[in-house]
C-alpha cells in the first residue's frame, strides 16, 4: 500500500495559535506538496513560519498542540514527528522517531492517559508513544486490526474511546483538505504558557503590572 496521490494542494491542515505566542487569529496551515508550514494573519496575508526541511519536514500532514504548547507535525514522507517551538517556528526535537511499524504517520492525538497515538497509514495501525518524551510503548491498534485500513485521522471520544476516522479516496484532480484543527482560547492567566497555574505566573503579573504600558 502507498500513499495515496494528493491533488495540486496547499492547505492540507490548519490551526489556530494561542494569542500568548503569535498575533491573535494566526494561522498555521500545512502545505503537503510545498512541506513547509505556512502563517496567515486575521487579513489573510500568508508568511513563512517552518520552511521546508527544517528539521527533517517533508510532506507535513497534520498539525497537533503538545501538552507543553509546542507545536507537533506528522512528517509523512520522513515517518516521523517533528517537534517545533510555537512562537518563532524553531526546530526542537524529533519527538517520535522512525521505526516500530510507523510507515506515513497521518495525525497524532493526545488520549487520557497522557500518551500519544499516531494513525500509520501505510501499516494500517495505530501507535501509542509516552506523551513526554515520545518514545515507542506498543502498536495500540495493531496492523489491520478490526478491519482498520490507512488510517488518517484518530480523535478520542468523551468516553475515552478512540476513534478513527477513515481516509475518503481521492482523485488527482480533487483538492481536498484533510485535517483542520480549532485551538481553544488558552487560559490568560497561564502567563508563561506553562500549561498550569503557579506562583511563576503571579510573579510574572507582579512585574508586568509594576511596568505598566508601553
Amino acid at each position: 500500500m502507498s500513499m495515496r496521490t494528493r491533488g495540486a494542494v496547499i492547505l492540507l491542515a490548519a490551526l489556530t495559535v494561542p494569542a500568548q505566542h503569535a498575533r491573535a487569529d494566526d494561522l498555521l496551515v500545512c502545505g503537503w506538496l510545498s512541506s513547509d508550514i505556512a502563517r496567515y494573519d486575521a487579513q489573510g496575508v500568508g508568511s513563512s513560519f517552518i520552511p521546508a526541511g527544517l528539521g527533517g519536514l517533508a510532506s507535513p500532514h497534520s498539525l497537533t498542540l503538545s501538552p507543553r504548547n509546542t507545536l507537533l507535525v506528522t512528517s509523512v514522507a520522513t515517518n516521523s514527528v517533528l517537534e517545533y517551538d510555537l512562537r518563532d517556528g524553531s526546530f526542537i526535537r524529533v519527538f517520535i522517531e522512525p521505526g516500530n511499524g510507523l510507515a506515513a504517520p497521518t495525525s497524532l492525538v493526545f488520549g487520557p492517559d497522557g500518551n500519544a497515538y499516531v494513525t500509520s497509514f501505510n501499516s494500517d495501525r495505530v501507535n501509542r508513544y509516552d506523551g513526554q518524551t515520545g518514545a515507542f510503548i506498543d502498536a495500540f491498534v495493531p496492523f489491520r486490526e478490526g478491519g482498520l485500513d490507512a488510517p488518517e485521522m484518530a480523535r478520542f471520544d468523551t468516553d475515552g474511546s478512540l476513534v478513527d476516522v477513515f481516509a475518503t479516496t481521492q482523485d488527482t484532480d480533487t483538492d481536498a483538505p484533510i485535517d483542520i484543527l480549532f485551538v481553544p482560547t488558552p487560559c490568560r492567566a497561564d502567563i508563561d504558557a506553562s500549561g498550569s497555574l503557579d506562583a511563576d505566573d503571579f510573579f510574572t503579573f507582579l512585574d508586568e503590572f509594576a511596568a505598566g504600558c508601553p
